[in-house]
């Protein structure tokens, strides 16, 4: 008998407990508004994702004028103006063209090569005649040296 009495465990009695509160406490909110505002429903927020507002607010697409050529040429993207321009280059003999890129960066490490070397070559000109200025330097004390070893024997 004593178990038909008790309803559910002590969790479902709190729950129901509390919802019962709450729709008491609805109730008496609703007998709080004055009446004018009775009619009036309170709106609710309506809450957006991030992808939602950037769709929103993407700007306008901005059209790219070509004033190159004898002819103005609208464009919605740069996309669009990079490949209007490798279009109107066409390339000729591609394989020539590399192959005088080539040579064109053989011969410039060359004349570098050369460049490091006639450097180099000046700074060993540049220390030759350092050492000759100090030998003959060297030279003429000693020759003097031997001069007056001379006269004073």
């Amino acid at each position: 008998m004593q178990d038909e009495e008790f309803k559910g465990t002590t969790l479902e009695r709190w729950m129901s407990k509390e919802e019962d509160e709450e729709e008491e406490e609805e109730e008496e909110e609703e007998e709080r508004v004055p009446q004018w505002r009775k009619g009036q429903k309170k709106e609710k927020k309506i809450y957006k994702t991030a992808d939602e507002v950037k769709q929103q607010t993407q700007p306008p697409k901005q059209l790219i004028i070509d004033m190159r050529g004898p002819q103005a040429k609208v464009l919605s993207s740069f996309e669009e103006l990079q490949e209007k321009s490798r279009a109107a280059k066409p390339q000729f003999l591609p394989e020539l063209q590399h192959n005088i890129t080539h040579l064109v960066d053989l011969k410039a490490g060359r004349v570098l090569t050369l460049d490091n070397r006639r450097r180099h070559e000046e700074h060993t000109l540049e220390s030759l005649m350092r050492e000759e200025s100090r030998l003959n330097e060297q030279l003429q004390m000693e020759t003097e040296c031997s001069l007056f070893a001379r006269v004073h024997s």
